[in-house]
């Protein structure tokens, strides 16, 4: 019988051995698992901010496009060419054909044609810019101008402040963006309008 505990002894110290080392390599996996189990939290974690930020940056990138858009809205509609004519007794500036018959509808033709040359201009510096308004004010002395419509025979002497004030009536009325204005006498009033002073 001592055969028989002795082989027993034997195989529980085997067994025990054997045990012992199961048991160290589950606790090795364990600790490898825990540690993956960890390592995973935190890439999920990093991944989930990115994630998020990617999302902010996404959301913020199409705010800022959508302000740059309606900054370039805005900007086209208000967007204009200012045409500042100095009409300072320069009787060469409007043809006599304007003065000619009705000043009022000749006004208003050189209205149309000079919004005309200034778009056809417009378009052969820049396409993308030919469909802007164009705003046009003009500026004389009415005193000079009518004296020059005199003098070249374009009009009566007594006629020429009427056909004058009917041009630039034409000229002003015929787009909401173009104005005729009469500075007044004295020398370079027109030319302090254009500058500002």
């Amino acid at each position: 019988m001592a055969n028989i505990s002795d082989e027993f002894g034997v195989f529980l110290d085997q067994f025990r051995a054997q045990t012992n080392d199961n048991l160290q390599r589950m606790t090795e996996l364990h600790n490898k698992l825990s540690d993956l189990a960890g390592q995973y939290t935190d890439v999920r974690r990093d991944l989930e901010r990115e994630r998020v930020a990617g999302r902010h940056a996404q959301e913020h990138a199409e705010t800022l496009e959508k302000r740059l858009k309606d900054v370039e809205e805005s900007v086209l509609r208000s967007a204009f060419v200012l045409v500042l004519v100095d009409a300072d007794a320069d009787a060469y500036l409007f043809d006599e054909k304007y003065y000619t018959g009705d000043a009022a509808e000749g006004g208003e033709r050189a209205a149309m044609d000079l919004r005309s040359s200034v778009r056809h201009y417009v378009q052969s510096i820049d396409p993308s810019l030919a469909s802007l308004p164009v705003m046009a004010k003009a500026f004389a002395s009415g005193e000079g101008l009518a004296h020059l419509l005199a003098k070249v025979g374009i009009a009566k002497a007594g006629d020429s402040q009427r056909v004058l004030l009917r041009f630039t009536c034409g000229f002003s009325q015929a787009d909401d963006m173009f104005d005729f204005v009469l500075v007044g006498k004295g020398k370079d009033r027109a030319d302090h309008k254009l500058i500002g002073k």
